[in-house]
């Protein structure tokens, strides 16, 4: 598996499990479906939710 292997590689894979993380998530899967589909722990989709949803908090405080 990629996830595992050092250099660009797990920068780009990391970068493209957010985004795919974050779409499921949109279209209305939730954290037990996406972890299964992507094969990860149901509590690394929790914590990479919590992130994307901390950082659109920060966004929206600094627009104002």
């Amino acid at each position: 598996m990629l996830i595992k292997q050092v250099g660009v590689d797990y920068i780009m894979l990391g970068v493209a499990m957010h985004t795919t993380i974050q779409t499921l998530s949109k279209k209305g899967y939730n954290k037990t479906q996406i972890a299964k589909i992507l094969e990860i722990d149901r509590k690394t989709v929790r914590r990479i939710l919590n992130e994307l949803n901390e950082k659109d908090q920060l966004i929206k405080v600094k627009s104002f």
